[in-house]
């Protein structure tokens, strides 16, 4: 049950961080941070070497998207 409470807490705590990330400081910067940090988390969720050459192309293409959602949310607002 501990094990538990510390890993929901976590998942609990990255979501609640990131997400108000995007409601305070909205723009292209946050954007592409939220997308980077997504990224990190799904490449270290899948248990390889976060530093292999892949790992590290996803993470950058994951901060791009997250770049391009904050460019289109700038264009839009």
């Amino acid at each position: 049950m501990k094990k538990q409470l510390i890993d929901q807490g976590a998942h609990f705590g990255v979501a609640f961080g990131l997400l108000l990330t995007l409601v305070l400081a909205p723009g292209f910067l946050s954007f592409t941070l939220v997308g980077g940090a997504l990224g990190l988390i799904r490449e270290v969720t899948e248990e390889g070497p976060v530093t292999s050459r892949g790992s590290l192309l996803d993470i950058i293409f994951w901060t791009l998207g997250g770049l391009m959602a904050g460019i289109v949310y700038e264009i839009l607002n």
